[in-house]
């Protein structure tokens, strides 16, 4: 073998990117740790309604009011905290009363889990 042979330098690999792999051994499919009560909200107040869920995070929280799905706004605030999710209903209407789902899935489990709640609203007589 001469030096120049001993010099020679291997081909550079087409561009390679590395990634960790997370292997999760116990995953479980979320379900919910409580059943909401039914609520009594006041015409005017705010409301909750919140799920305590089990399972291997992340999740993903949907709610839906008489089956229709609802979405962040001046009207609903949505809050997920590691096994919680809370829908916060504000300055409740008449129209608010209702059958509120929250619907939960994670990433390892492509179906989705429901938990319900029923909103009625009151009306008081402010005279």
């Amino acid at each position: 073998m001469n030096g120049a042979e001993g010099n020679k330098r291997l081909p550079r690999a087409p561009n390679i990117s590395f990634c960790k792999l997370k292997i999760l051994s116990h995953w479980k499919a979320p379900s919910f740790t409580n059943t909401p009560s039914p609520v009594e909200g006041i015409k005017g107040k705010d409301a909750s309604l919140h799920c305590e869920v089990y399972g291997t995070p992340p999740f993903q929280v949907n709610w839906y009011k008489d089956k229709r799905p609802l979405k962040e706004s001046r009207k609903y605030k949505m809050v997920i905290e590691a096994s919680s999710a809370t829908l916060h209903i504000m300055k409740l209407e008449l129209d608010d009363a209702g059958l509120y789902e929250c619907r939960v899935s994670n990433n390892l489990d492509k179906g989705w889990q429901t938990n319900l709640g029923f909103l009625q609203i009151q009306c008081q007589d402010h005279r």
